[in-house]
């Protein structure tokens, strides 16, 4: 019984073996599962320097560190990026699209980031920001109360 139950586990893991195999060599287009070609003459240039050839799929994605040398590291789907007052920043998509039904997924960059009790949050309502701009705040609690924070590095993806 034991000998049966290996051989079945040996073949098992070459079937499976070989399906992932033929997956990830399913395309010959050179990309990645999971990720689309885009045609570059008909997708808006965002600012940054994320590549819009290869890019996950998602409307808006984008590195903010204002520390790190510039505003935005890398981008895609967004238009500009303003800090109207400290920890406020407003993201213009470069999409003609309602902000105001979109479910943005944010969370803090460490590396471009100072402080050590640092969040990042969502403002739905927009305050703060002209029309058509997605709201974020960004808070340090290092001092045991909240403060509204520039030195607070973020991510946003917006699918």
């Amino acid at each position: 019984m034991y000998s049966f139950i290996r051989k079945t586990a040996i073949i098992s893991g070459l079937v499976c073996s070989a399906t992932m195999t033929n997956m990830a060599f399913a395309s010959n287009d050179g990309l990645s599962v999971g990720q689309v070609a885009i045609d570059s003459a008909a997708t808006p240039q965002a600012i940054g320097g994320a590549s819009p050839q290869t890019i996950q799929i998602g409307r808006l994605g984008a590195i903010v560190a204002p520390l790190c040398g510039s505003m935005v590291l890398r981008s895609w789907g967004v238009a500009s990026v303003t800090n109207p007052s400290v920890g406020q920043y407003c993201i213009k998509p470069s999409g003609s699209w309602d902000v105001n039904k979109v479910v943005p997924v944010l969370t803090t960059d460490w590396s471009c980031s100072s402080g050590t009790s640092l969040l990042v949050f969502y403002r739905s309502s927009g305050l703060g920001c002209s029309s058509g701009n997605i709201s974020v705040l960004t808070y340090d609690f290092s001092s045991g109360s909240p403060t509204l924070s520039n030195n607070v590095a973020f991510t946003i993806f917006v699918d």
